[in-house]
């Protein structure tokens, strides 16, 4: 009778675990600020892999002094997280050092920006992200859709891509028009919502009729602006009321949901790249475009842009990441070195 009974009892839990397709997998959590669309990313591709691998998730936003709280990872780490995603900007480096030391046996992705650098440990992966790719494409069909012929830039000192944004957005540019005309105005230290407004409206004003906003905030006051005086603006990320839809021409994305995924994913088949810096770009689908924003570009120009998209891929064209290499990137296509101060 006991015998039978421990078959049964076997047999249930057996059926239990079918019915939940498997067991959970792995253990991952993500820190970040509270409403940042990078966080809010970054958790759908956390609930993309839970329901693909039937794994434990959780997602936090407990912020200190404007960096999440070291106390706050302990306890996931305690708590037998395989994998914890961090955000660069938003912990600060002797804080990872000693989750590094304290940790030996932890794993952790962290989605970087500016310049690539390797970690210093095994235990963390460095992701970033060829913006200046996706930049390239929008200065490309920034250029083709211009009736004036003049294009304006913003950027800002509190955003670390934003130089790459912007050497990119000059080479796509250049590259469809040599003769392009470009005006560049850089918001320095901590600027306000009203500046970035100010800064789309002087550029429109002196003759740009689309603005391409490389930063990855203020687009909804881009917008606005773009609104009153009926020009185009191009930002980074989706972060924008559909009502000004009208106005936005396209953006340049970076697929973090995708990202935290296809590694969380790797993690569980037991491939980390610890120790590396990982850089995403075209090839991987990962920066690009937004397909929502530009339905009003032409059918012909959408098909230029697909096969410039594969000429990158297949490294025909070299997009700069840097002011010297736009340079050179200016004198290989035979153009007109343009001496912007990016």
């Amino acid at each position: 009778m006991k015998q039978k009974f421990i078959f049964i009892f076997t047999m249930v839990c057996l059926l239990a675990c079918y019915d939940n397709k498997k067991l959970p997998e792995g253990h991952f959590a993500v820190f970040g600020e509270q409403g940042s669309w990078i966080l809010r990313d970054a958790w759908l591709g956390l609930m993309e892999l839970k329901e693909a691998r039937y794994s434990d998730i959780s997602m936090h936003t407990q912020m200190k002094d404007g960096v999440v709280d070291i106390v706050e990872i302990e306890k996931q780490i305690q708590k037998g997280k395989t994998l914890i995603w961090l955000f660069r900007s938003m912990i600060a480096e002797d804080a990872l050092r000693f989750l590094i030391n304290q940790y030996p046996h932890q794993k952790f992705a962290v989605i970087c920006e500016g310049p690539v650098q390797e970690p210093e440990s095994t235990q963390v992966a460095n992701i970033f992200y060829a913006v200046n790719e996706g930049a390239f494409l929008a200065g490309f069909m920034a250029a083709k859709m211009s009736s004036k012929q003049y294009l304006g830039v913003v950027t800002g000192d509190s955003t670390k891509d934003s130089p790459v944004y912007a050497v990119g957005f000059y080479a796509g540019a250049l590259a469809a028009r040599p003769r392009i005309k470009i005006s560049h105005i850089n918001l320095p230290g901590k600027f306000s919502q009203q500046a970035i407004k100010n800064a789309a409206l002087d550029l429109n004003t002196s003759g740009a009729d689309i603005v391409f906003l490389a930063l990855e905030e203020g687009l909804q006051e881009a917008l606005l602006a773009a609104q009153e005086k009926n020009f185009l603006v191009i930002g980074c990320e989706l972060q924008h009321d559909s009502l000004y839809k009208k106005n936005l021409l396209t953006t340049v994305v970076k697929q973090v949901d995708m990202t935290v995924f296809h590694m969380s994913n790797d993690v569980l088949d037991r491939i980390y790249p610890g120790g590396l810096a990982v850089t995403y770009g075209l090839s991987n689908g990962l920066v690009g475009l937004s397909k929502e924003t530009h339905s009003h570009v032409p059918i012909g120009l959408r098909r230029e842009i697909e096969q410039l998209v594969l000429s990158v891929i297949m490294k025909e064209v070299k997009v700069p990441k840097n002011q010297i290499e736009l340079e050179q990137f200016g004198y290989r296509l035979t153009l007109q070195p343009v001496k912007r101060h990016i």
